[in-house]
């Protein structure tokens, strides 16, 4: 192409030409980078150095990279890397093991970023949960551009909690020392770091109503009334300063069956001139410890790790004036039972000789969620069943592996338990786990020629036919069984032979009909015995050809 032609198409392609460069040029860029659109590995999202790694998830679990554009779904042994960011969806939950050993299990709904700052590690818990039973001790939380410190000692077990707001971290220690900014964390009591100044009224409140900042009669309130007429005004007056009356409950009892898709709820009728409703709940009828709700609906779930909750109102009207209590209200919670998902579970140990019984084996069970469960405690009891012996495990999750020692038949049953260590459901059937001792002893074959046999005898009773096989070469075997059978299921027995040789000569009388036998090779211990071979057919008829 000369210089003219290739001047024209350069006007007349000009667009396609820069297209084309610029296309080259991020290619390049790509293979001197390791900047990729869908930079997704099986072990990490393409991030900084290892923080830790993902050791269980549940359901919708998200990780993202610095260097990502797309987020990924997160899965077991991933690598959690400097700068990564988890998104953990709707009942999910996923645990992160870090490098020192020390985990965190975050809760549903929540978004997190991992950093390291020198020796530190440092989250950004921008909303979500956080659980954990040994947290690092050098655990630093970023709270809007703002560092909480947390410490711990020994296997402290403590929850945290945040609001897409500032401000509003809570951290609850359930066991052991915990300090948030070298401010105690009490037990069974939640700590809000850095709360807001002005107190607000929440769906569950963690201040006494008595701290609660009141607000006058507003201006245009006032003005309102100034523009009424006097009989109105005193219509109004009247209503206001009206005794409140304590809220009239839907039902004093109830029995709830309690299931993810049915929470407990108090409910009860609109009190007139109420604004909103106090109410208590309490494990007891005579309130100790209640938990204190505000609401200006007229129902509210209840949160209890009881199987009985009480409660009761107050009605809130203007000024914060309030009424006497309501009757007392009573909701039995019924769980449902645990069902196991593996009630007979059978293994088959190949032993080399009579005195092995086998290694000690680990055996995964399973079972059905039970709502409000903190804990699941697993119990195997021995060989002989007894279960004053048993071995127990404690899980977080509705699975557990279980350790069997060696050949033999095991129970085992399951029960849940709630945050207060009340058994909240009743005790699972009984599981079975068969851990059976099996030979390597080769099955006897019955010839093809052997195997469909007709014989005609002109009394109609059968006497001496050979019964022969084919007898695989083994030490083992010290002889074999050989039976007859009316039926193909060898249910109906009509005789059993023992015998050390390949053959074995039939010398009963055996009346006409259609008759099953097989033969397995047997050792000289009780269970040491090959498979049965495949049935062979017998045929005794009456009268001559």
């Amino acid at each position: 192409m000369n210089f003219q032609k290739f001047e024209k198409y350069f006007k007349e392609d000009h667009i396609t030409i820069y297209v084309c460069l610029i296309g080259l040029s991020i290619g390049f860029y790509a293979l001197h980078t390791d900047f990729s659109f869908f930079n997704i590995g099986r072990n990490g999202a393409g991030s900084g150095n290892s923080i830790g790694s993902v050791s269980q998830v549940e359901s919708d679990v998200r990780v993202r990279g610095t260097k990502n554009i797309f987020w990924q779904n997160a899965r077991s042994d991933d690598v959690v890397a400097q700068g990564d960011s988890l998104f953990v969806g709707p009942d999910s939950s996923i645990v992160v093991k870090f490098e020192d050993g020390t985990s965190i299990t975050i809760g549903a709904n929540s978004l997190i970023k991992f950093k390291t700052e020198g020796n530190q590690v440092k989250l950004n818990l921008q909303y979500g949960s956080i659980k954990s039973q040994n947290l690092p001790s050098n655990l630093v939380l970023d709270d809007c551009g703002k560092s909480v410190n947390i410490e711990s000692k020994g296997d402290a077990d403590l929850e945290i909690g945040k609001s897409s707001e500032c401000g509003k971290i809570q951290v609850k220690s359930k066991k052991g020392e915990v300090k948030v900014n070298n401010q105690v964390v009490t037990q069974n009591k939640d700590l809000i770091v850095a709360p807001p100044p002005t107190a607000k009224l929440m769906e569950k409140p963690l201040v006494n109503e008595a701290l609660v900042k009141l607000e006058s009669l507003s201006a245009l309130d006032v003005a309102k009334l100034n523009e009424m007429k006097p009989e109105d005004v005193q219509k109004k007056i009247e209503a206001e300063t009206k005794p409140l009356l304590p809220p009239q409950l839907i039902r004093e009892s109830a029995k709830i069956i309690v299931d993810k898709d049915r929470v407990p709820a108090a409910s009860w009728a609109k009190a007139e001139n109420a604004k909103e409703y106090i109410l208590e709940t309490a494990d007891n009828p005579e309130f100790n410890n209640p938990t204190v709700t505000r609401t200006p609906a007229s129902i509210s779930k209840i949160e209890s790790t009881s199987d009985q909750v009480y409660y009761r109102l107050k009605s809130v009207g203007n000024n914060n004036a309030t009424s006497e209590y309501s009757k007392t209200g009573k909701i039995d919670l019924v769980y449902p039972s645990i069902k196991l998902k593996d009630d007979k579970i059978v293994y088959d140990y190949i032993a080399k000789d009579s005195q092995d019984v086998g290694k000690p084996k680990n055996f995964n069970v399973r079972w059905n969620e039970v709502p409000n469960a903190d804990k699941y405690v697993v119990e195997v009891a021995n060989k002989d069943g007894d279960f004053t012996k048993a071995q127990s495990y404690t899980v977080r999750t509705p699975a557990s592996a279980v350790k069997i020692p060696g050949q033999g038949k095991y129970q085992y049953r399951v029960s849940a338990y709630n945050k207060a260590e009340r058994k909240i459901s009743s005790t699972s059937k009984m599981g079975e786990i068969f851990y059976n001792r099996i030979f390597d002893m080769k099955t006897p074959v019955i010839a093809k020629a052997a195997s469909s046999l007709q014989f005609f005898f002109q009394k109609g009773l059968g006497k001496y036919i050979w019964l022969k096989w084919m007898a695989p070469e083994s030490k083992s075997t010290d002889k074999f069984r050989v039976e007859i059978s009316k039926d193909q299921n060898f249910s109906n027995l009509f005789q059993s032979y023992s015998t050390n040789k390949n053959k074995v000569l039939v010398q009963e009388n055996i009346p006409a009909g259609q008759y099953f036998w097989r033969v397995r090779a047997e050792g000289q211990e009780k269970d040491q015995v090959s498979d049965w071979s495949k049935p062979g057919f017998l045929e005794v008829n009456s009268g001559a050809l």
